[in-house]
């Protein structure tokens, strides 16, 4: 069943663990396994090495965050979820991640310093993604004493 099977595959992922498909050792490839893929792409826009499992920062779903940076919740029945973002401040960027369509939604800025509540988009199943906006990262200073060497 496609849909109990990429639900499994995002609560995996947001529970810290991985998920696999295959049968009988081939590769067939089926919706599951574009489901598989969209959880990739998804993933890739990630610091997904950093990210850990956070329940106590939502009232409801699975959550995967690096607190202060990056937050990842996932719902299996849309509907609302509040996140505690007391832990980053300044303007965030979110967007909601259709697991079905490999789609993104873009939210509104919201701030953090606090509990937010976001509402998904319909009752399926949504994965919601908030980062520092662009703009609020500082990027590394460049060396100025670098030299080549003459070998």
């Amino acid at each position: 069943d496609v849909p109990l099977s990429r639900q499994a595959a995002w609560r995996y992922f947001t529970n810290g663990a991985y998920y696999t498909v295959t049968r009988n050792n081939l590769v067939i490839w089926d919706d599951r396994l574009y489901q598989a893929k969209y959880l990739k792409d998804f993933i890739d826009g990630t610091g997904f090495q950093k990210l850990e499992p956070h329940q106590e920062l939502v009232d409801r779903g699975d959550c995967l965050a690096n607190p202060g940076n990056e937050y990842v919740v996932y719902l299996s029945n849309g509907g609302n979820v509040t996140v505690n973002l007391s832990d980053i401040s300044g303007s965030l960027q979110a967007k909601w991640y259709n697991p079905r369509t490999g789609e993104y939604q873009q939210q509104p800025p919201t701030t953090g310093g606090g509990s937010r509540s976001f509402k998904a988009p319909d009752s399926q199943d949504w994965a919601l993604h908030i980062r520092v906006e662009a703009s609020d990262v500082t990027p590394p200073e460049v060396p100025t004493d670098l030299r080549l060497l003459d070998n």
